[in-house]
């Protein structure tokens, strides 16, 4: 598996509640065509959640995610050729914002 843990994820906490939302920025000069989610005590990967929120994410675009009950979970993001970085135990609480660059998707591609 690829994997590239340091991604930057900013969280905000507000009050608790069961709906979180999930903000990727695309700071990469490519698009990103699809994000999945999995809670870190299921197996398998839940739907592509680009797909249903209006497509690939172009570079320089930000999309927020709505609805994802809050919790941890894994993430994986797809890029247009088909690489692939896997976030692990990200904490996805009232907001959660994860930024893609050039650099960190070559670094997660790259280090398996």
């Amino acid at each position: 598996m690829l994997r590239y843990l340091p991604f930057l994820v900013a969280i905000a906490a507000a009050t608790p509640t069961c709906a979180a939302d999930l903000e990727i920025a695309n700071s990469a000069k490519v698009p990103l065509y699809e994000v999945y989610l999995s809670r870190i005590d299921e197996t398998h990967w839940r739907p592509d959640m680009l797909g249903p929120s209006g497509g690939p994410l172009a570079p320089g675009a930000v999309r927020v995610l709505p609805g994802i009950e809050a919790g941890v979970y894994n993430l994986r993001i797809v890029d247009v050729d088909g690489r692939e970085c896997e976030l692990d135990a990200v904490t996805i609480e009232t907001l959660a914002r994860i930024e893609l660059t050039d650099v960190k998707l070559t670094e997660c591609t790259s280090s398996n």
